[in-house]
């Protein structure tokens, strides 16, 4: 079953179904009445009770077995389909495996967009936005799920390659939409794999647009060196002269230089670098600037960012 990059999906079968519909059982009550999930041998909830109100049962709340504390929010423009094609929550039972698309309105609170009735019975799925992360354990929609029982290789990026626990853990942060598949045991749900619903490269500030291709840097080649740099106010030949510092290089084209550096630079910023020489300590003073930066994300707080720098010859 592919899942779309819904901000909320949850797939499961029906516990409660709290519905504004019409009287389905019982006297001229008004209000609201609630279906409770009774399950028989077969495991399929047996519908009891009654439904009153004026919404004609197509709007109200469900929640799902294994997602306690989680409600879903029907409305009139809740899309519904699926096996038997419901067009109402009054459609639905307490037992009935469903998925649910739709968007957070609150902590644990969901709007539904859609809901399809499946035949996955054994099924869950939760997506969302996590709330707290702490390896083993991710809190989504205010759903504590134990991730002891994924294994290794099932910890996996948007494009479904395996990155393992270690890395998952060190990129997942709060806010970030996660995935998890499992299976229902009982009233639990037994997760098996988690995915990232973000490229690796988005996570932690990695958003970077990234190349598959290298045509356009064939001649470049490796050079790593401790290089040292001066940046200068301007072009003109009466320049002042600026701050000084060391910089790491990465690789060198026909163009210009890949660069390390423990600063950000500014953007067009011209400088002076010192290119090192394979004889002795003799450096060739070189004119670049500075055509873009990006911050590695591998320190934060107050601790000084580290930054590649694409720089430019001039002379």
């Amino acid at each position: 079953m592919k899942f779309p990059d819904s901000n909320i999906v949850l797939c499961g079968r029906i516990e409660t179904v709290l519905s504004d519909g019409e009287l389905q059982e019982g006297g001229g009550i008004g209000g609201t009445g609630i279906a409770v999930s009774d399950s028989d041998e077969s495991g399929r909830g047996l519908r009891q009770h009654l439904r009153v109100g004026q919404g004609g049962g197509s709007t109200g709340t469900l929640t799902l077995v294994g997602f306690s504390g989680v409600t879903v929010q029907v409305t009139s423009q809740t899309k519904f389909n699926g096996a038997g094609l419901p067009t109402k929550l009054s459609d639905l039972n307490p037992g009935d495996p469903v998925k649910v698309l739709g968007q957070r309105s609150m902590d644990s609170h969901v709007i539904a967009t859609e809901v399809e009735r499946t035949t996955a019975t054994a099924q869950a799925v939760l997506q969302g936005p996590v709330a707290s992360v702490s390896n083993p354990m991710v809190v989504i929609l205010g759903v504590a799920v134990d991730t002891t029982s994924i294994p290794e290789n099932k910890f996996k990026g948007e494009d479904g390659t395996s990155i393992g626990r270690q890395v998952f853990f060190h990129a997942l942060a709060t806010g970030m939409v996660v995935k998890l598949e499992g299976t229902l045991v009982g009233g639990a749900g037994i997760w098996t794999e988690a995915e990232a619903r973000r490229k690796l490269m988005e996570l932690r500030g990695w958003k970077w647009k990234i190349k598959e291709t290298d045509d356009l840097h064939r001649d470049r080649v490796a050079l790593m060196r401790v290089i040292e740099y001066e940046t200068v106010s301007e072009f003109s030949e009466g320049r002042d002269r600026g701050s000084k510092g060391k910089a790491l290089s990465v690789n060198i084209g026909r163009g210009g230089m890949l660069v390390l550096m423990d600063r950000e630079p500014t953007i067009d910023q011209p400088m002076k670098i010192f290119m090192p020489t394979p004889v002795g300590p003799v450096n060739i003073p070189t004119l670049v600037d500075v055509r873009w930066t990006r911050r590695l994300p591998f320190l934060t707080g107050k601790t000084r960012g580290v930054y590649f720098a694409g720089l430019r010859f001039i002379l």
